[in-house]
């Protein structure tokens, strides 16, 4: 009978063991209410990102004497935005063309999501001088061809999430030029199904 009672207790002890060490290599449920971390898309390899040595800090929507807007804060995948840079100074001032711009998208931190097959064509010396009142606007359709009228296009596509438009073609510096040493403002934006 001790023999039977050993056996009994080594039996048990195997598969209690055996079902602790099952369970922990078992993948965890995300817990509700959290969603996995994303990350931004890659650039196909004949694509170069656009990127413009812009800061993924915060910057402002108003220096060196223009402001930027956006003419709404929410919109859907493929809908459309219009943003505008204006000349806010009471005098003419300068900046570069009007393809300039990057589109960024907070996943942690800013990272630009746009790149083009000629790399940083139109983003030369040129000088654009704005009267007062006067800049750029761009009507920009937020899906996969939305940007092919500057010669650029989404690394990835755009999901839902947060987004800014940034516009780096100043050529006077900014109020901030200590913090942002190539003067660049921003919109920022969200993207929803």
């Amino acid at each position: 009978m001790p023999d039977r009672d050993l056996l009994s207790l080594t039996l048990l002890l195997t598969v209690g063991t055996a079902g602790c060490l099952g369970a922990m290599d078992a993948p965890s449920p995300t817990p509700a209410g959290t969603t996995p971390v994303e990350t931004v898309g890659e650039c196909p390899e004949d694509i170069e990102r656009l990127d413009a040595g812009v800061t993924n800090g915060s910057l402002p929507s108003q220096d060196a004497g223009f402001a930027i807007e956006a003419d709404r804060r929410t919109v859907s995948r493929g809908g459309e935005l219009t943003v505008t840079l204006e000349n806010t100074a009471e005098a003419s001032r300068g900046t570069g063309t009007e393809r300039m711009f990057v589109l960024q998208r907070h996943v942690g931190k800013w990272t630009t999501v746009l790149g083009a097959r000629d790399g940083r064509t139109g983003w030369n010396a040129t000088l654009v001088t704005h009267d007062p009142g006067e800049g750029y606007a761009w009507t920009i359709s937020l899906d996969d061809e939305g940007f092919a009228e500057w010669g650029y296009e989404p690394c990835g596509s755009l999901p839902a999430g947060e987004y800014r438009f940034v516009y780096h073609g100043f050529v006077e510096p900014g109020e901030f030029e200590t913090e942002i040493p190539e003067p660049s403002i921003a919109v920022a934006f969200r993207i929803t199904k």
